[in-house]
């Protein structure tokens, strides 16, 4: 098991020094990194620290984002790459594929060594309940795994596809919850971090953008660094005034918002308090799609400026 996760943290370092964009990395890093440690997890579920600490080497690798929330990595990114949650579907899967070839689903056991012992360890760790033998529920995400149907050779696909995804779906509130209680600086600002604020996000809308560019994936992840934070910080005695000159102390929310010297093109404050800070969308809002790019668009030049203004 060492080597096993020792020899994937070595091919995600070898991945690092290729200078791939962020889709392609994210990309290799599943096919050739993850796949050397995410099998024979089916008596018990791989180490959280192990999980983590791969993850970490991960975005070591990704050499992008280093501010940003590991918990925003996880949620936007990290469905179908953290091992944390990847042992879980692809175990959840075998039961679909076990209960079409044996007629059955596996024993329902808490017995130390079952696959059904640790899959209902992992569920109720992330936050999930049982309503009956492989059926599990999470309230916070709203969701329901059902892995007790019985599957045919043309249902399976869709079945398993079903409950693999509510699955992620509810590892992704267990993630939403802990970075509401991480102390962020910038969560203290933003609205109440509810369970249907958190049901609203739209999920694979903002992992796209996040993967357009690298401002974007500043934004989004929550990596930006005003230069006032900065020199607050660190220091070294960097500039801490806001990039468009009007020699105030350049706070993210200033030079986004407030910023009587912004360029004529910025847009107004949305109202929406997750666009305005991360270029969130959700699903709640009914925002013309022509606003949001907007205001995106504008996020990505805030953080630009940043950058530009750093190199000076």
């Amino acid at each position: 098991e060492v080597r096993r996760f020792e020899a994937a943290r070595k091919c995600a370092r070898l991945l690092g020094c290729c200078g791939f964009s962020l889709p392609l990395q994210l990309r290799y890093l599943r096919q050739f990194s993850l796949s050397k440690v995410n099998f024979g997890w089916v008596a018990r579920a791989p180490p959280w620290t192990s999980s983590k600490q791969l993850w970490s080497c991960f975005w070591s690798s990704v050499r992008r984002c280093r501010y940003s929330s590991p918990w925003l990595r996880c949620l936007f990114l990290g469905g179908n790459l953290h091992l944390d949650v990847v042992w879980a579907t692809r175990l959840l899967s075998a039961v679909f594929r076990y209960h079409l070839s044996k007629g059955s689903g596996p024993v329902w056991s808490r017995h130390s060594g079952t696959a059904s012992n640790a899959l209902r360890s992992w569920m109720k760790a992330k936050g999930f309940s049982e309503v009956r033998p492989w059926v599990w529920q999470h309230a916070f995400a709203a969701v329901t795994v059902d892995a007790s149907l019985s599957p045919s050779r043309h249902t399976l696909p869709s079945l398993s596809g079903a409950a693999c995804h509510a699955l992620r779906q509810g590892w992704r509130a267990w993630v939403f919850q802990e970075w509401a209680s991480s102390g962020r600086h910038e969560i203290s600002s933003l609205p109440s971090l509810t369970s249907s604020l958190f049901r609203s996000i739209q999920i694979d809308d903002v992992r796209s953008w996040v993967l357009s560019s690298a401002p974007a994936a500043s934004v989004g992840l929550g990596a930006t660094f005003s230069p006032a934070t900065w020199d607050r910080v660190s220091g070294v005695g960097h500039s801490s005034l806001c990039p468009w000159g009007c020699q105030s102390a350049g706070y993210w929310d200033h030079i986004c918002w407030s910023c009587s010297c912004r360029p004529a093109h910025a847009p107004d404050k949305p109202a929406c308090a997750f666009l305005a800070r991360f270029g969130w969308t959700l699903s709640t809002n009914h925002l013309d799609p022509t606003q949001v790019t907007k205001v995106r668009g504008w996020l990505t030049e805030c953080q630009s400026a940043i950058w530009s203004a750093k190199d000076h």
